[in-house]
């Protein structure tokens, strides 16, 4: 049984209050290792020179292994998973819990997976290029602070615990593909990703009224014991369903300015963001909306409120 390292340098460093905090079970920002700077020459001629290649912090997950492929025995899925595998993907859990934590440009680009070896090089089993994390304009500068890193650290818990299928993990997938979707090229996809996500937590299972439904609760659910800033909420969660159903049914939305574009994908990630941070943040929130009464719960939560 040998310990091996995921890597993925973090930029930029910068939007860090600090480096050295857990983001979930055995992931880390730290110090990026030194065998990874090592062999930073081999990476960059296996999958070109990253801006993160050279960053001095990174997201690392430690695990134990006997060899490259070790199926992982805690995963129940049907298909099986490495440990490599689970090592990548509590990564990019890791990346979307500080998102959701507070959006800001941090990203990375590059994962390496290797078992360092004692001479003090490396051998590099994986080094792939993925897909980055797309800021909008308006949170691209953000920087974290200690207190998002705690809440990223549970947050990234939540989401490595979410049972699948259930609402709140389609939610985190369909977030995680949003982010990745560059704001100015074909935004649209960004945002319909956004409301797949959103209809997972809050559609109707009888899919009747559902813009109207879908709108209610979210008003509720993010505002119990405000229904000024719930009507708030309603109008907005309406408007930008609108504009989602323009998209979906082939609609060209081509006449919206980059700025208006903006402001639609804001709003549906405020949504998303608000609303995932509230339920991952909080068990029994987690629990029921992957339960059976998640409908139930929020139809009885929208049947008071009188929107606008």
């Amino acid at each position: 049984m040998g310990t091996w390292q995921t890597v993925a340098p973090l930029a930029p460093i910068a939007a860090l209050p600090n480096r050295e905090h857990a983001i979930g079970p055995g992931v880390l920002i730290t110090r990026t290792p030194d065998w990874f700077r090592e062999d930073a020459k081999f990476t960059r001629g296996n999958v070109g020179k990253l801006a993160t290649l050279e960053s001095e912090v990174s997201l690392v997950c430690t695990f134990e292994a006997d060899s490259y492929g070790d199926a992982d025995p805690t995963w129940k899925g049907s298909a099986p998973r490495s440990k490599q595998e689970a090592a990548i993907e509590a990564i990019h859990a890791a990346g979307v819990a500080l998102w959701l934590a507070r959006p800001s440009g941090l990203h990375f680009e590059l994962m390496v997976t290797c078992e360092p070896v004692i001479s003090g090089g490396a051998s590099i089993w994986s080094a792939q290029p993925v897909q980055r994390m797309q800021p909008l304009r308006s949170y691209a500068a953000e920087t974290l602070r200690p207190a998002d890193l705690q809440g990223a650290d549970v947050i990234a818990t939540s989401i490595r615990a979410l049972a699948r299928p259930s609402a709140v993990w389609t939610a985190a997938r369909f977030l995680s593909l949003a982010l990745t979707e560059d704001p100015g090229v074909l935004w649209e996809i960004r945002f319909l990703h956004l409301w797949v996500a959103i209809e997972a937590l809050f559609g109707p299972e009888d899919r009747k009224d559902v813009q109207k439904s879908i709108a209610k609760r979210i008003a509720r659910f993010l505002n119990p014991k405000d229904d000024n800033q719930g009507r708030v909420a309603y109008s907005i969660a309406f408007k930008s369903y609108d504009w989602r159903s323009a998209a979906i049914h082939g609609a060209r939305l081509t006449g919206l300015t980059p700025a208006e574009a903006e402001t639609l994908m804001q709003e549906a990630e405020g949504i998303l963001r608000t609303t995932l941070s509230k339920i991952l943040s909080d068990a029994a929130q987690v629990a029921l909306f992957a339960s059976a009464n998640r409908d139930v719960h929020l139809k009885a939560l929208a049947s008071g409120f009188h929107p606008p």
